[in-house]
């Protein structure tokens, strides 16, 4: 599945799996008591795009948003940049489609505030629209 595909080329990158603790990759959000950093992602929308003139093309348009989490502001951003230089502009194979293209949309800061203020992490969110060819 390329959710599948998208995790294991992300947690594969050098740079990423320097950073991490333990792999990420959790859809969603994160399990309590996830060692930090981390990351998270979840399907923002899909649409398949059905028929051409001259075929069914099966192409389909989809974003996906990526949290990072640290501790700090600079781990939330230092993993962030490194999930984005892996995955933008990224063309090639996943694990299920015929072809995958990742173009980053863009990316934000923020810091989320829990009750105790000293468990307080910090997320940086990425969005990537990815297009593929399902099978």
């Amino acid at each position: 599945m390329i959710e599948e595909g998208l995790v294991m080329l992300v947690n594969g990158d050098a740079d990423v799996a320097a950073m991490l603790p333990a792999p990420g990759g959790f859809l969603g959000g994160l399990p309590k008591g996830t060692a930090l950093p981390s990351w998270t992602y979840r399907w923002a929308s899909d649409v398949t795009t059905g028929r051409s003139l001259q075929c069914h093309t099966g192409l389909t348009y989809a974003r996906v948003q990526i949290d990072c989490y640290g501790y700090q502001r600079t781990d939330a951003v230092i993993l962030g940049r490194a999930i984005s230089k892996k995955l933008n502009g990224y063309r090639g194979v996943l694990a299920d489609p015929d072809a995958t293209i990742v173009d980053s949309i863009f990316s934000s800061d923020k810091h989320d505030p829990e009750e105790d203020t000293d468990s307080r992490t910090w997320r940086r969110v990425l969005e990537f629209e990815v297009n593929y060819v399902g099978q």
